[in-house]
């Protein structure tokens, strides 16, 4: 029984961790553009710059609503700030209660999280 805990554990784990940034470069390489972002224009295209600098973990909330523009889309609670990216994905930044900065931020479609990143 102890065998299987400490696998499972292992496996658990394993799967905590940021997404290779590779796997976004597949919707587009393009520089992060503060003012293009906030015209929505081509948002799916600056997902891998805005994410592989990791920006968004170094700004407060007013911060990051300052560069992204007021949150465009919902995901679960005001806790979380959302702008959609696309008709199926959006990007999701998680803020805890009682801080002001985020502890990660995600890309989400309508079924699950396929990009995940940790600001710690």
């Amino acid at each position: 029984m102890r065998y299987f805990s400490c696998l499972f554990i292992l496996f658990a784990l394993t799967g905590c961790g940021d997404t290779p940034i590779e796997e976004l470069e597949q919707y587009g390489t393009e520089q992060f553009n503060s003012e293009q972002w906030q015209q929505k224009q081509n948002r799916l295209g600056m997902v891998w710059s805005l994410s592989k600098d990791k920006l968004i973990c170094t700004q407060t909330t007013s911060q990051i609503i300052g560069l992204l523009g007021e949150p465009n889309d919902y995901y679960v609670s005001k806790r979380y700030k959302a702008w959609g990216i696309s008709r199926a994905l959006t990007f999701v930044v998680d803020i805890p209660y009682e801080k002001d900065k985020p502890d990660r931020f995600f890309i989400y479609d309508q079924k699950d999280t396929i990009a995940e990143f940790f600001c710690h």
